[in-house]
């Protein structure tokens, strides 16, 4: 079973067990959204300035769920402009941000 936890969802979604509301802003929703599960896959981007707080409410959610395992992708900021996902693949030197 697969549990995709998103900021935004849709009712209808979250009726069919498809996607559980998760805003990393907030400990409860983060603890909820890992509540029963075994691994963790985080691939969030956000605002630079709240992202290790975000982090942190999720591996302290994690601790508190007894969730043991971690997969952590980066983002696609790290090669191009987050906001454009059809940009290059190709790490861009000069984009001057925290990635």
């Amino acid at each position: 079973h697969v549990r995709v936890g998103t900021r935004r969802t849709s009712a209808e979604a979250e009726r069919q067990g498809e996607l559980t509301s998760c805003d990393l802003d907030r400990k409860a929703s983060a603890q909820s959204a890992v509540s029963g599960t075994t691994l963790v896959v985080h691939a969030a981007y956000g605002d630079a300035e709240r992202m290790l707080s975000q982090c942190r409410n999720l591996l302290e959610a994690m601790d508190q769920s007894g969730v043991e395992r971690l997969i952590y992708l980066s983002s696609i900021a790290v090669y191009a402009d987050a906001s454009n996902p059809d940009a290059s693949i190709l790490p861009d030197p000069n984009l001057g941000d925290a990635y």
